[in-house]
């Protein structure tokens, strides 16, 4: 699932049951239609796969697969938010 949406529906107290998403792996997905493509699931990883996209000479992927519970930025939560995410923490 999509994690802002997930913050979002505990946050009204929503129980979210079968909408957890498996992504595939887009690099080979890429590479199978004959792109140049790079899967990243090391942070050590990133710098030298950026590298090698941007010396690549064409179309290519870079698919870095990042931790679900990453945040890009803080949410702001109101009270009724609060009271939303007590009550699906207490339904779990």
């Amino acid at each position: 699932m999509l994690r802002f949406v997930a913050l979002e529906m505990k946050a009204a107290g929503f129980v979210y049951t079968g909408v957890d998403l498996q992504n595939p792996d887009f690099a080979a997905m890429a590479r199978a239609m004959g792109l140049f493509a790079r899967r990243v699931e090391d942070p050590g990883e990133l710098p030298g796969a950026m590298k090698e996209m941007l010396d690549h000479d064409g179309p290519a992927l870079l698919d870095v697969v990042t931790a679900k519970q990453e945040l890009s930025m803080p949410p702001t939560i109101t009270a009724e938010q609060v009271k939303g995410f007590s009550l699906w923490c207490c339904v779990r």
